[in-house]
């Protein structure tokens, strides 16, 4: 009887299957299969809803809101083929690099070293996360959209170097933006020309941003291409209109926002209430010195709670005579053009990317 055996339709169908998901590169494919399906689900959503998804886990500070960050954000699939560790003996240079052409190579670190000048555009990446959360990798998608829209709308080869930094109480913001100049520095060393480097950052990443290009510029460090600076974290306070109007709207909690500003500069834990407000003023990108910056791209939503402030920092750079774009949306939230799930479409997503995209290329038409 076996030797007349022949397999039924479900058998081969399962054999089949079975196959394609044993070979790695279709394990990829299937993987993006299914979260391209589970993302267009999530994208279905009512607006609204997403928004006080991201709103719950931001409020959960801690290893719980970690933990579900990390979940919600980690790379799949084929997204991993353009991933690859910063390699250094730094203590505090970590992160990844985001470069499609790594995967073509055996020795993704070789690679990385022998083409560190030759590539037209590096971007430093700070993420974003009130200085208490986040990843490096929890905007790969954008990463990725970001560089092929350089390299196939404008011609331009580039790579992203997202790195990575501990959060408060560990570390305070001193600490952070100490590591943030490490990296920039590794990255020079390394051998990316600042004339091809722009550094940029969203919420208290583009808080870093701003504040590192006050620190470039006083240590006299060579001045980067540009910075694109994302919903940016400008001041300590929380009396604007905007924020009180949009709390229900944006993404932003309170505690989040109103949080233990002594573990995040421990300078102030001796100081007076009027002391503290001195200081608190020079160490926030609204009030810092913003002269001999480099051209700058800041973006965010007319939607977010942070939105009156960035307005007044925008102003702040026209008046330091400093090269400043605007990119702003009606209707969206916070951060809204790094992450597709915060974003009303995933079309308005990907044009605020795309946007993004060309101002990097014009920066290069430009020098």
């Amino acid at each position: 009887m076996r030797d007349n055996f022949t397999p039924g339709k479900g058998t081969l169908a399962f054999a089949l299957l079975a196959a394609f998901l044993t070979i790695k590169p279709t394990q990829k494919r299937a993987v993006d299969v299914l979260f391209g399906i589970l993302k267009e689900i999530l994208l279905s959503l009512p607006h609204s809803l997403r928004i006080s998804v991201v709103r719950h886990i931001l409020g959960q500070i801690g290893r719980r809101g970690q933990i579900m960050m990390d979940l919600s954000t980690a790379p799949h699939g084929s997204q991993w083929d353009w991933i690859t560790p910063i390699e250094s003996s730094e203590a505090n240079v970590k992160g990844y690099w985001i470069d499609q052409s790594v995967q073509m190579h055996a020795d993704r670190q070789e690679f990385i070293r022998a083409t560190a000048s030759k590539t037209d555009l590096t971007i430093l990446y700070i993420h974003g996360g009130g200085f208490r959360m986040g990843t490096s990798l929890m905007y790969t998608e954008t990463y990725i959209r970001l560089l092929q829209t350089l390299k196939n709308s404008f011609g331009v080869n580039a790579r992203v170097c997202t790195m990575d930094y501990r959060f408060a109480p560990e570390w305070n913001v001193g600490q952070m933006l100490d590591a943030v100049l490490e990296v920039y520095k590794h990255l020079l060393s390394s051998g990316v020309q600042p004339s091809k480097l722009i550094i940029g950052g969203d919420s208290a990443g583009g808080y870093l941003t701003a504040m590192a290009l006050s620190r470039i510029r006083d240590m006299q460090m060579p001045t980067p291409l540009g910075a694109i600076i994302v919903s940016p974290l400008v001041t300590y306070l929380t009396d604007s209109s905007s924020f009180a109007k949009h709390k229900a709207f944006d993404c932003i909690p309170d505690n989040l926002a109103r949080q233990n500003f002594k573990e995040l500069f421990p300078q102030l834990e001796f100081t007076s209430e009027e002391e503290s407000t001195t200081y608190l003023r020079s160490v926030f990108p609204l009030y810092s010195d913003t002269t001999s910056f480099p051209p700058v791209l800041v973006t965010y939503g007319k939607r977010e709670r942070f939105s009156d402030h960035i307005e007044a920092f925008i102003h702040s750079l026209k008046q330091a005579d400093i090269q400043v774009e605007v990119i702003a949306k009606d209707n969206e939230p916070h951060v809204f053009n790094v992450t597709p799930f915060l974003a009303s479409s995933k079309r308005v997503w990907a044009d605020q990317v795309d946007q993004m995209a060309g101002w990097c290329a014009k920066r290069l038409e430009e020098q």
